[in-house]
């Protein structure tokens, strides 16, 4: 009888293209720590808070990924958000893999970029991809709008706008791409 017992070791994983880099959260706390403070306003209070963990950049330059024109951070339940090359340079975020003393784990480390609102500050980073803009298809059709308006119902102010006209988007789509309930784009 043959017991295999695996064990997933909590990683960062980098998304270059074809290449896949991992790096585990021991080893990230190996590298050298920076350490940034932010002052941010949530609810009412005011929160000043010490991060430490890795610079980005020097992530980037250890796994040689420099051709890129935004990364796409994707946390382990999906949330994603996009950084550009720019932002990333200019920026200097952090994967902050400690926030005022307390060391985080795989399911709270965190970028950090103190420059841009915290809905950027996703936590739980599993992976991070690197897109180039030229990756989008070119469309495979092309549709004329006043054939699709003319059948919907110009909805005059809609709840809780005010002296707004428009259409809803799932009216707008439902006719082009039909999508099962509960599926969304």
């Amino acid at each position: 009888l043959l017991i295999v017992i695996t064990f997933n070791l909590p990683s960062l994983t980098f998304i270059d293209g074809d290449k896949k880099h991992e790096i585990s959260l021991e080893k990230l706390q190996s590298y050298p720590q920076k350490q940034v403070e932010t002052i941010r306003e949530k609810n009412g209070k005011t929160n000043n808070e010490t991060w430490s963990g890795v610079d980005l950049s020097n992530l980037l330059l250890k796994f040689q990924i420099e051709d890129f024109d935004q990364l796409r951070f994707t946390s382990e339940d999906n949330y994603q958000v996009r950084l550009s090359a720019d932002e990333v340079a200019e920026y200097s975020p952090l994967i902050a893999l400690r926030r005022n003393d307390e060391k985080l784990d795989e399911t709270t480390l965190r970028l950090v970029v103190p420059q841009m609102r915290d809905m950027y500050w996703i936590q739980g980073i599993a992976t991070i991809t690197t897109e180039k803009q030229t990756e989008m298809p070119l469309p495979y059709s092309l549709l004329v709008a006043e054939q699709i308006l003319e059948e919907l119902e110009l909805v005059v102010e809609p709840r809780p706008f005010k002296r707004i006209e428009g259409y809803y988007f799932v009216d707008l789509v439902a006719g082009v791409y039909p999508f099962l309930q509960g599926e969304f784009l």
